[in-house]
């Protein structure tokens, strides 16, 4: 992952479920997440200097930040009542298991 990322489940302002990141400022990385993610299902939180992204965007946000996706996967079982999804989500991930 990029230096200094780091991630939290946390809501959007409405309450839409996602996540709040963070990373070390970095204007070819911010144009990147921009494009990558619709402004819909992102906002910027200046006071805090962190994004909130939709749990839509779980994959896009792996795209910049490699490792998230499994991350998320492998605590899922904690935010989670669907345990099936979770498994189907760990072989996806995993194949070889």
């Amino acid at each position: 992952m990029r230096s200094n990322f780091q991630w939290v489940k946390g809501g959007s302002r409405v309450g839409k479920p996602g996540f709040l990141i963070s990373f070390d400022y970095d204007a070819e990385l911010i144009a990147k997440l921009k494009e990558k993610i619709p402004a819909h299902l992102r906002e910027w939180r200046p006071e805090e200097k962190k994004w909130w992204v939709s749990e839509y965007c779980e994959k896009q946000v792996n795209d910049l930040f490699p490792g998230f996706l499994e991350a998320v996967v492998a605590q899922r079982p904690l935010f989670t009542e669907n345990k099936s999804q979770v498994q189907k989500d760990i072989e996806e991930l995993w194949p070889d298991g």
